[in-house]
């Protein structure tokens, strides 16, 4: 029997087409798993990104927890106000 008419026979023809089918469907598996993992990439740089912006935020926030047990100076206690009004008072003098 020729090969090609082994080919053309109904078996064959089904058995092709439905490689074909499937081969077709196999690619574009293999496609969405291609996607998906790009897009667990991206949510994992994102969760690094996030937990990276959260530890800058606990450490910004620690620091003004601190400064608020820390007393501030009042205006008469503030050498640089101090200066300033001394400055002031001696410019009046002298223009008085």
């Amino acid at each position: 029997v020729p090969m090609e008419l082994v080919l053309d026979s109904p078996p064959v023809q089904e058995k092709v087409k439905h490689l074909s089918l499937r081969l077709q469907t196999l690619e574009e598996d293999r496609e969405f798993m291609k996607h998906a993992i790009d897009s667990v990439k991206r949510d994992r740089e994102e969760l690094s990104l996030l937990k990276e912006i959260s530890q800058q935020l606990r450490e910004l926030k620690s620091p003004s927890k601190n400064c608020k047990d820390v007393k501030s100076p009042t205006l008469q206690e503030d050498p640089s106000v101090v200066r300033f009004m001394k400055g002031i008072l001696s410019f009046r003098s002298h223009v008085n």
